[in-house]
């Protein structure tokens, strides 16, 4: 179990790495706050992690990797919120159709907890909230 826990955080953490390199973040705009069912803290949501806050075409969701600018709208037109390891929408085409949408991880939902700070640090926990340092 420990063997499967640290190789979950270690794939996360290379995701957050490759999102943040692709997006050319250098911090993560507007880190997940909210603790989700089970969590006590954090989330296992990987569709809304680390950052499904920022607002396409506000200042932190300018510019595709590209260089197309982001648009918001009500869906499905406008592009998707936030950067996410499961379901980003990395290309700026009013669009949130799946031929836009990249996910740095296989699967969206995770066995343990998460959370993350704006730099990128990830923090794994327990379901009782019980914070997991190796």
């Amino acid at each position: 179990q420990d063997e499967a826990r640290r190789a979950e955080f270690h794939d996360l953490s290379v995701a957050i790495t490759a999102l943040m390199v692709e997006n050319n973040l250098a911090s993560i705009p507007t880190p997940a706050t909210a603790d989700t069912a089970p969590c006590t803290t954090g989330t296992q949501a990987m569709d809304a992690y680390p950052d499904s806050a920022s607002v396409p075409a506000s200042p932190e969701k300018l510019n595709d990797p590209n260089g197309n600018a982001y648009t918001d709208g009500i869906d499905p037109l406008g592009d998707k919120d936030g950067y996410l390891l499961f379901g980003h929408d990395i290309i700026g085409d009013n669009a949130q159709g799946a031929s836009a949408l990249v996910n740095y991880i296989n699967f969206n939902n995770t066995t343990h907890c998460y959370t993350i700070d704006a730099n990128g640090t990830v923090h794994q926990y327990i379901l009782d909230g019980t914070e997991q340092v190796d």
